[in-house]
């Protein structure tokens, strides 16, 4: 009973590790590409979620969004 118990807690842990770093790893600043982007810097534009690295990139997404948000397809 124990085994059992601790393979599905360590699936589960796996499973949970696995989609928290594919969420992650998609969250991309649409301004500086090489940065990754935090919900701390979240914009919504068109019904989609776009995560900045810094207060700085928001801004510039804001002065022109149009360009940025063909860069990526948003996050979250």
């Amino acid at each position: 009973m124990r085994k059992k118990l601790f393979r599905i807690f360590t699936g589960a842990l796996l499973i949970f590790s696995v989609v928290s770093a594919m969420a992650s790893a998609g969250s991309v600043c649409p301004v500086m590409p090489d940065h990754q982007g935090s919900s701390k810097y979240a914009v919504d534009y068109k019904g989609k979620t776009y995560n900045f690295c810094c207060k700085s990139c928001v801004k510039k997404f804001n002065k022109n969004p149009e360009k940025y948000s063909r860069t990526t397809a948003g996050a979250a």
